[in-house]
């Protein structure tokens, strides 16, 4: 239990820092990022996606792309969530993908 709730972990930790830099990313390009590779490409994410704790693999995030109004004149999609890819049940009994 304590390996699995130190993954639990580093998701959340991983996924937050994701989701501020792609808030970041929005502000400084006004625009959002298309994926989660655009962050890595800009350099917000240096040494690339992290590795999903439970999948094992840094592919299986999933985004969310919203179309939305990022300044008065535009609307473009781009990313604005990101989710484990995991169907895996957290401890607590919830979805990994809903976190």
């Amino acid at each position: 239990v304590a390996i699995i709730r130190a993954r639990e972990k580093v998701r959340k930790e991983d996924r937050f820092t994701m989701r501020k830099l792609i808030d970041q990313y929005t502000l400084d390009k006004n625009q959002p990022p298309e994926s989660l590779d655009d962050l890595v490409q800009a350099g917000y994410l240096r040494g690339g996606l992290p590795v999903d704790t439970f999948t094992g693999s840094n592919q299986t995030w999933q985004v969310d792309i919203e179309e939305g109004p990022f300044s008065p004149e535009q609307n473009i999609p781009g990313a604005v969530d990101v989710h484990s890819g995991s169907n895996a049940q957290s401890l607590e009994g919830t979805p990994y993908s809903s976190w």
